[in-house]
């Protein structure tokens, strides 16, 4: 039966568990540890369930930001600061946040944020897109995708893995904000496979809300004794 579960402390099974069809399990936003799944058995993910942290990452301009338009990213000492935005005064379209790939362009005159992280320890939130100036209230940026780790023994994927970002908002007058970067899943697993071939795991940048900037991708690392999953179903790509 489908039902969602929010996990926002470790998850710990000894045996096995399953995510039904119609299942979620997810993390609430802005968690900076994430979703935590420690697995001593099969952890097994059928067709229309899935582990979906999508947009629960840094929060977008105008949408949550601690920083006003700006959306949130990491500085090198991995604390919260001001990341991608639109402008330093007037924009229509924000600027894409970025992580393990860079964000799209927006209006001239703005920026993205740095990328950030190690291909191989992703641990991170993805960031916020920035949001679009001009409108009393601001146009929002997307979210950031969110953080998964998981350690199981065996991991069987027909269903989902996903912390993809949030698209920026389109007002429909012009004003765009900037879209949400991937964010991360770290994967540590004796064997991963998809029974059926359905399954899929993906990090990616959300795409653009029309002319603002897209997000670009985020991380993803796995370390196992057996792949029996194609590696085009795993996929950490930037928005288009």
């Amino acid at each position: 039966a489908g039902g969602i579960l929010v996990g926002d402390a470790v998850i710990s099974i000894s045996g096995d568990l399953q995510i039904q069809s119609g299942g979620v399990v997810t993390h609430s936003a802005h968690l900076r540890e994430g979703l935590r799944l420690d697995v001593t058995g099969d952890l097994r993910i059928d067709h229309d369930g899935s582990i979906d942290v999508s947009a629960r990452g840094l929060f977008g301009g105008y949408n949550g930001s601690a920083h006003g338009g700006y959306g949130e990213t990491y500085d090198a000492d991995e604390q919260i600061v001001a990341g991608a935005t639109g402008s330093t005064s007037f924009a229509y379209r924000g600027w894409g946040a970025s992580f393990g790939g860079v964000g799209g362009t927006g209006t001239p005159g703005g920026t993205t944020n740095s990328v950030y992280g190690v291909l191989e320890d992703p641990h991170q939130l993805g960031s916020g897109g920035g949001g679009a100036y001009g409108l009393p209230q601001g146009t929002p940026g997307g979210a950031g995708g969110g953080r998964t780790y998981v350690k199981a023994a065996r991991l069987l994927v027909d269903g989902a893995i996903r912390a993809n970002g949030a698209r920026g908002y389109n007002d429909g007058s012009g004003y765009e904000g900037g879209s949400g970067s991937g964010g991360s899943i770290k994967l540590e697993v004796g064997s991963l496979t998809s029974p059926a071939g359905q399954g899929s795991i993906e990090a990616n940048g959300a795409i653009s809300a029309e002319r603002a900037g897209a997000g670009g991708g985020g991380r993803i690392a796995i370390a196992y004794d057996t792949l029996g999953m194609s590696d085009t179903s795993i996929r950490a790509a930037g928005g288009t």
